[in-house]
């Protein structure tokens, strides 16, 4: 941004020689006289002269009221270097503009701001280049940058990040993304995105640390990343890819909740490029915590079965090992035999108390039973033959 303030008299004078030079002179006086009225101090800042207009010019592809709006210079108001200043910062940030700037004319006995406005060019076409691996419609469906855009670096350096994203959450480690912007007129420019895919990075080992409870065989066996083996050719395995491995971090905290460590918490993974570029090492840390039991079973709000039906037929029992898988059949099974009653909005929550120092967790099923639904008169027009 390029802060650039010039001053201008608007009287006329066609003697080229002895009163060119008094016009000069006169020009010189006025910037004297401006430059001090802009660098007085606070006590004396009621001789600033007053603003008696502002004007825009430039900005076709944003409208004038929006422009005007990040003015805070103000006809009628002194003059004032350090609003001016903020003023081409706020119209800047609006992001349309590669360059403000404000002529300042001596105007009926005050001055004129003329706010001077260089937008942005428009991007008229968006292409890839590079991309042998993955279609172009697989590419824009990441990318929020389209034809008609403001070239804005930072909304295409912000693309340059999703696309190489996508590349790599399809296990192109390596994927590097160059912008590159064309000239077609001098408003409007090309952009092209060259992709340079790099070869797809295997995982060559994946190392489990803090788990004192299960195996790495037990934790391996819910991730969808694997290790590469001899048959990865064949099955497509031992590819990093970034979308799976999250899936990975919560199938681990899964399987642990399962398994009585309700506070289990798994780290987001290490990953390590090997120096030969094509290998990649993943550790994940694991805290497991305390493993708890259940404790007391409770159920609320039923008025429909007898309590003891339901408890008969609950996977939950009091004394097992905590598992929330079994706590989510429970809540569908109660659901289901509310519903088969016509309760279709029954809604059961619940409410997991721990006890720390029993290594305890009391469950209570609150159950909301809603209005019963029922079906009403089905008629069946067009049959002739019943």
């Amino acid at each position: 941004m390029i802060n650039i303030f010039t001053f201008k008299n608007n009287s006329a004078d066609s003697n080229p020689d002895r009163k060119s030079i008094s016009a000069y002179i006169i020009r010189l006086v006025i910037l004297s006289i401006t430059l001090l009225l802009l660098n007085v101090s606070a006590p004396y800042a009621e001789t600033s002269p007053l603003i008696k207009s502002v004007e825009i010019n430039g900005g076709k592809k944003i409208s004038e009221s929006t422009i005007y709006s990040k003015i805070k210079s103000k006809v009628g108001d002194p003059f004032s270097k350090n609003t001016v200043q903020e003023d081409i910062k706020r119209i800047y940030r609006i992001g349309y503009f590669d360059d403000v700037r404000v002529d300042i004319d001596s105007f009926e006995g005050g001055v004129k701001l003329i706010f001077i406005l260089i937008e942005k060019p428009t991007i008229v076409s968006i292409d890839y280049q590079g991309n042998d691996e993955f279609e172009e419609n697989d590419i824009k469906e990441h990318v929020t940058i389209t034809p008609g855009a403001i070239s804005n670096l930072s909304l295409i350096t912000d693309n340059v990040k999703k696309i190489v994203s996508f590349y790599q959450s399809k296990g192109y480690w390596l994927a590097k993304v160059v912008p590159v912007i064309r000239d077609i007129s001098d408003d409007t420019v090309a952009l092209t995105f060259q992709i340079d895919e790099g070869a797809e990075v295997a995982v060559r080992e994946i190392t489990i640390e803090g788990n004192n409870a299960l195996s790495r065989k037990k934790i391996l066996k819910v991730m969808e990343t694997e290790e590469k083996g001899f048959f990865s050719f064949f099955t497509n395995s031992g590819v990093y890819r970034k979308d799976q491995i999250r899936v990975d971090i919560q199938n681990i905290k899964s399987l642990y909740q399962n398994n009585g460590y309700i506070f289990a918490s798994v780290s987001e993974p290490s990953i390590i490029l090997g120096p030969e570029k094509r290998k990649l090492y993943i550790t994940i840390a694991v805290s497991e915590g305390e493993q708890y039991r259940v404790g007391k079973i409770g159920i609320e709000g039923n008025t429909l079965f007898p309590e003891e039906e339901l408890y008969e037929k609950l996977e939950t029992a009091s004394g097992e090992i905590f598992d929330r898988s079994l706590l989510r059949k429970d809540i569908d099974f109660l659901l289901d035999m509310y519903m088969e009653k016509g309760y279709a909005r029954a809604d059961i929550n619940p409410d997991v108390t721990i006890n720390k120092d029993k290594k305890t967790a009391d469950i209570i099923f609150s159950l909301t039973q809603g209005n019963i639904f029922r079906i009403g008169k089905i008629n069946i027009e067009g049959n002739t033959k019943t």
